[in-house]
């Protein structure tokens, strides 16, 4: 029998395989990844499920355990970023957030391959002070937003030379935020 988790751990596989396959994916892993991604989108992204009330169907240690250190599973967030790039600066909301990387809906957009400076506040249930200071390097940008798939205008981000600290805390950030939305899961 498969879990929730099992399918978001196939999910976060296919995820990962598509991103370093690219022009190899089949037209079968393709139609599985569209599929288990409108699971995940719906399952992360959307309140419309039935809530547990008995507390998290899967633990926090469960989540990692089935995710591994490498998984680039987003998860929605609603934190403030301040951009730095090329000597100016700028703000944005921080739309989803991974181990690797984030969206960032903004009205400043800056070219596909250049590189920025990330603080991101407000993202921590612990310490609402904590900011993330991240290095970044654009992978794509949305000049009118996309409708069909909800994205708002901004820029698609990959984390660089994150240290091992950041990223653990990235991590567990996501793993958090997992674990809450299974929480809702009858």
């Amino acid at each position: 029998m498969k879990t929730v988790l099992d399918l978001i751990r196939k999910f976060d596989e296919l995820n990962a395989a598509k991103t370093r396959e690219q022009d190899n994916f089949s037209l079968a892993d393709e139609e599985r990844w569209e599929e288990l991604k409108a699971m995940y989108d719906l399952l992360v992204f959307h309140s419309g499920l039935g809530r547990d009330k008995d507390g998290a169907s899967f633990t926090e240690e469960e989540i990692r355990e089935s995710l591994g250190d490498d998984s680039q599973l987003r998860v929605p967030v609603d934190a403030h970023a301040m951009i730095h790039h090329d000597g100016e600066s700028f703000d944005a909301s921080v739309v989803n957030l991974s181990r690797s990387g984030s969206f960032l809906a903004c009205d400043t957009l800056v070219q596909t391959g250049e590189r920025l400076v990330i603080y991101i506040t407000g993202i921590s249930e612990d310490d609402p002070g904590d900011v993330f200071e991240l290095n970044a390097e654009v992978v794509w940008f949305a000049k009118e937003g996309i409708a069909e798939a909800r994205v708002r205008r901004g820029m698609g981000v990959r984390f660089v030379d994150v240290a091992d600290e950041t990223r653990e805390r990235l991590g567990s950030l996501v793993v958090h935020t997992i674990e809450k939305r299974l929480a809702r899961l009858k």
